[in-house]
């Protein structure tokens, strides 16, 4: 199944450590700092995940949201 997205500006972060807390960790700096350093708000358009090759498990994983 293939969705559109509308056009919108991202801010792409790679983050390391293993899936679910990972994300977890960003997701949280992202709410409570990030977007109120910089003056930012969520548009609530669609968050993306990109998940690399390997074992999500690894303390040293790689993905980006």
């Amino acid at each position: 199944m293939l969705k559109r997205s509308p056009a919108n500006r991202f801010a792409v972060v790679r983050i390391a450590g293993p899936v679910p807390e990972s994300i977890h960790h960003a997701w949280c700096y992202f709410w409570q700092t990030y977007f109120l350093e910089n003056r930012l708000t969520h548009t609530g358009a669609t968050d993306l995940e990109a998940y690399g090759p390997g074992d999500p498990n690894a303390p040293d994983y790689q993905m980006e949201l």
